[in-house]
């Protein structure tokens, strides 16, 4: 079967920022399109330089770990594009682009006259791509918010933490958005190469978390049990728990057919556990039980067989997982200050080659050879660098 890169045509113009829609994009430039980091002169995506680990160019320039490992195989363009001449040079990129993605504030691509109803009739074909909080309608769709509100807002942070624990906060929910995003952007490039024609699509990411709530919501309106840390979907019920062990390390339950769970009680020699009818009892029991080992042994002896039984592994202990280490969900890249993690290549397709990993683009770097490849002329070009509207990183 021959190899192709699946989305090589398609031009992606990134106007997104921090994690949901960077990401998003990453996953276009793995399926091969050619991505293009649009960012402010000053200062680029502010997940370049976040605090604690990011540092502004005044201050060292030390980019941050989070934001190399979902910016890779794109080019970087700094453009202040809201007014003047920059905003007529992004308009000449919109006009041949095939799919923009943008991530701010509802009203704020309106005030600048950069939102669908104005773009679509420059470049019919475009696939616009809006990615908030809240999305473009409802209530709230212009409060400000972060990932944790998100969380907080759909429930996940108190499903996570059965009672009487505190609530804690899980951080990466928000990148559900990136694929609910991706999903989103393939029916549309689907749906253009049916009619011709590009079209809206809307993203909040609450929304897409609160999508992830839809079987735990199904048993909170059906189920015998609905409270808080009593419904298997919430990871409270007998045989779909977290437990602690014997050494004081976790480790996960899920025999929830109950033929693995009876098969794991009967070589454990505690069939009885069967016969407790109340789950906070059993609970108990199991808790007990797996308290009397360590999780070492637990493992030795169960963890390959069908019962569900794996550690809860720190993050660097999941990086060493050999299914993990196999497929290579991340991956090492080296650039010019040495290597960190990156994206790997999440979505695998038989008949697809994904490019080679390129690390994240420096502010700007690609600034004049985009700028070129679109057609600008050099006399616009220097207009943008002599009123400070183009950075070009050497």
């Amino acid at each position: 079967m021959s190899k192709s890169a699946i989305l090589k045509d398609v031009v992606v113009l990134e106007l997104a920022f921090m994690a949901s829609g960077p990401m998003c994009a990453t996953l276009l430039a793995d399926l091969g399109a050619q991505v293009i980091k649009i960012e402010p002169p000053k200062g680029g995506d502010m997940f370049r330089f976040m605090p604690p680990f990011g540092q502004t160019e005044h201050a060292g320039e030390n980019v941050n770990g989070a934001f190399l490992s979902i910016n890779r195989n794109k080019r970087s363009l700094a453009l202040n594009y809201r007014k003047g001449i920059g905003k007529d040079t992004l308009l000449s990129l919109i006009q041949q682009a095939d799919v923009l993605i943008e991530g701010f504030k509802p009203g704020s691509m309106e005030k600048w006259g950069l939102n669908y109803d104005s773009l679509r009739q420059l470049n019919p074909r475009l696939i616009y791509c809006h990615i908030s909080g809240y999305g473009l309608t409802g209530p709230d769709a212009t409060r400000m918010q972060h990932e944790g509100n998100l969380a907080a807002l759909s429930g996940l942070i108190d499903s996570f933490a059965p009672a009487p624990a505190i609530p804690h906060l899980a951080p990466g929910l928000s990148m559900v958005g990136a694929y609910t995003a991706l999903s989103g952007i393939l029916a549309a490039l689907l749906h253009r190469t049916q009619t011709g024609e590009g079209q809206l699509v809307d993203i909040a990411v609450l929304d897409a978390l609160m999508g992830l709530q839809a079987p735990a919501a199904g048993e909170l309106h059906n189920c015998d049990h609905p409270r808080q840390g009593q419904a298997f979907m919430q990871g409270e019920w007998p045989r779909n728990a977290l437990y602690q062990c014997a050494c004081g390390h976790y480790l996960y339950f899920g025999a929830g057919e109950h033929r693995y769970y009876q098969g794991f009680l009967h070589q454990v020699e505690r069939e009885d556990i069967l016969d407790i009818d109340d789950p906070h009892q059993q609970t108990q029991a199991l808790r007990a039980l797996f308290l009397s080992r360590s999780r070492a042994d637990w493992l030795a002896d169960f963890g390959d067989t069908d019962y569900c039984i794996s550690p809860v592994n720190r993050l660097d202990q999941a990086l060493q997982e050999p299914q993990v280490k196999s497929r290579q969900p991340l991956q090492y890249v080296k650039s010019a200050k040495g290597e960190h993690i990156s994206l790997g290549t999440i979505i695998k397709l038989s008949a697809h080659q994904p490019p080679i990993a390129q690390p994240a683009p420096k502010l700007g770097q690609h600034s004049k050879m985009v700028l070129q490849e679109f057609g600008i002329d050099d006399e616009q070009i220097q207009a943008l660098e002599t009123t400070r509207q183009l950075l070009q990183k050497d």
